[in-house]
This record gives C-alpha cells, sequence and structure tokens, in this order.
C-alpha cells in the first residue's frame, strides 16, 4: 500500500498522457484497418491513392506502412465497421486507376490496382 501511493501520481499522469495522446489521434471508437494495393505504382499514384484515401470521412488517420515496387500498404484508423470503408473506397475516384478487390480477411483489405486506359 506503501509503495502504491509512491508510484500513484505517476501512474495517473502516464496514463493521463496516453488518454490525451489517443484522444488527440482521434483513436476513441476507431478501429485500425490495413489497406494493400497491390500492382505497379509510381509515386504520384501512391500520392493520388493517399489523397484518395484521406477524402473518406470515415478514415481518420492514413500511415504508410510499406513501399514497395509491387504493393502499398496503409494503416487507417477507420470509425466505421471494415465492409462500409470497403463500399465507400468503390466510390473514391482516382486518376487513371482502377480498384478491384483481391481478399479480404478481419482487419485487413487487399486490392488490385490497375492503370485505366
Amino acid at each position: 500500500r506503501e509503495k502504491l501511493s509512491e508510484v500513484g501520481p505517476d501512474l495517473v499522469e502516464d496514463l493521463s498522457v496516453q488518454i490525451l495522446d489517443s484522444w488527440q489521434k482521434g483513436r476513441f471508437g476507431a478501429d485500425l484497418l490495413k489497406l494493400a494495393f497491390r500492382g505497379r505504382l509510381e509515386y504520384p499514384q501512391v500520392e493520388a491513392l493517399k489523397t484518395g484515401l484521406n477524402q473518406l470521412r470515415e478514415i481518420r488517420s492514413v500511415r504508410e506502412r510499406f513501399i514497395g515496387p509491387e504493393e502499398v500498404v496503409f494503416e487507417v484508423d477507420v470509425a466505421e465497421n471494415q465492409s462500409r470503408i470497403v463500399e465507400k473506397l468503390q466510390s473514391v475516384q482516382l486518376p487513371q486507376m482502377r480498384l478491384t478487390m483481391d481478399k479480404q480477411s478481419a482487419g485487413e483489405v487487399v486490392y488490385r490496382i490497375q492503370a485505366r486506359p
């Protein structure tokens, strides 16, 4: 009990910092979703894709997790369920690109991305 009273103020301070950080990042009421896009993408196309994701109000934040020659992976904080996000992504206008869902599992969606003629 004596030890708890010694570390109590530090524990409260640490917890309040973590809560404030989560609130500022918009993570309350949000889930993490991994979005993978497979196909050959140039850097301007990756940026256009990221801009398109940020246009969806259901997506609170977008983080790049992997950028390779044949795949780009983002981690997004979403305020809606996964199926709603998948539905919304189909409506995103991406210049010169077409998205086709390849596979979907809990917490992850993989798309094939192709250049539009």
